[in-house]
C-alpha cells in the first residue's frame, strides 16, 4: 500500500530525491530561527558541536536536520551551521541510524 496526497513516508521525505519539497514562507522563518539558535550556540561554545563536543543535544536535532534538508532549507547564512550539519550527519553512528529509519514502516497520524 502507499501512501499518497499531502502524507509522505519518513523514508520518501528524508531520502536524497531529485525533487525538493517546498517550504512555504512561514516554514522558512522557522527554519532560519531554528539555525539562528544553532549558529549561536555553535559560537558560544566554540564548535565543533552545540556544546562543545557531542552530547544529546547535537542528536536530538538530527530528525530536524534532516526534514529540514529535505525541505531544501539554505544555512549558507550561517557561518558555523553548514560544516556541523555536515560534521553530524557524516558520522558513521548517524548514517547507520538514518538507514535503518528508512526501513521503518510510516508512522501516520495519532491513532
Amino acid at each position: 500500500m502507499s501512501v499518497s496526497g499531502p502524507l509522505t513516508t519518513y523514508a520518501k521525505t528524508v531520502s536524497k530525491c531529485s525533487t525538493t519539497l517546498r517550504m512555504t514562507p512561514a516554514e522558512t522563518q522557522q527554519a532560519q530561527r531554528i539555525q539562528a539558535v544553532w549558529e549561536d550556540e555553535l559560537a558560544r561554545s566554540g564548535g565543533p558541536y552545540l556544546m562543545g563536543e557531542l552530547s544529546l543535544a547535537d542528536l536530538a536535532f538530527v530528525p530536524v536536520v534532516q526534514r529540514l534538508q529535505a525541505h531544501g532549507a539554505s544555512a549558507d547564512q550561517f557561518r558555523h551551521v553548514g560544516p556541523w550539519i555536515e560534521r553530524l550527519t557524516s558520522r558513521p553512528a548517524v548514517l547507520a541510524w538514518m538507514r535503518e529509519a528508512r526501513l521503518l514502516p510510516p508512522v501516520i497520524g495519532n491513532d
